[in-house]
């Protein structure tokens, strides 16, 4: 019995959990979410309490921002959230800015599977809470929340990522 405890200890024993034979395995692990920044307006208060549409513009952007420096495995991730509600003669309902960001570490991880994992799956870990967040400040300000769709964070990477290389080939034409 007290060699199989033993055992036991020397499994749990390393970091995270992970055996020997496991260390070289590369770590995706969020640390920590948190609320950045957040901004709700209502100008035309209180007359937009009682009726009106539920016309929300969504705007969400993603920013990564390496922190303590070149050889650092720890990344900020944030969403970028602004939702403007308007009437149809553009009176602003409400406006509410949010970043939501999570610190993620990275280890042992290949650059291009870095930048997917930054730009796809970071976003789609934080997103369900951000959205949460957002419509709880809506409902909690006395107005109905919007719908919000999930988002395709793979198509948006892609998406930018085309931008990029057009952008290079634009400015390697127009340089030469």
């Amino acid at each position: 019995m007290a060699k199989e405890k033993k055992k036991q200890e020397t499994k749990t024993s390393h970091v995270d959990g992970a055996m020997p034979e496991q260390a070289a395995q590369g770590v995706f692990r969020l640390k920590n979410q948190y609320i950045s920044d957040l901004s709700f307006e209502c100008p035309q208060s209180p007359s937009f309490l009682g009726e009106y549409k539920n016309n929300i513009n969504l705007d969400v952007g993603v920013q990564t921002n390496r922190i303590g420096g070149e050889n650092s495995s720890d990344y900020e991730i944030s969403l970028v959230i602004r939702g403007r509600n308007e009437t149809d003669d553009k009176k602003v309902v409400y406006l509410l800015e949010m970043k939501f960001s999570g610190l993620f570490t990275l280890e042992n991880i290949p650059d291009n599977d870095r930048d997917m994992l930054l730009g796809i799956d970071a976003p789609a870990l934080l997103y369900p809470y951000a959205r949460q967040i957002f419509m709880s400040t809506i409902t909690a300000s006395g107005f109905q929340p919007p719908l919000l769709e999930p988002i395709n964070f793979g198509a948006l990477y892609m998406q930018a990522l085309q931008n990029k290389q057009q952008e290079a080939a634009a400015a390697q034409t127009s340089a030469s």
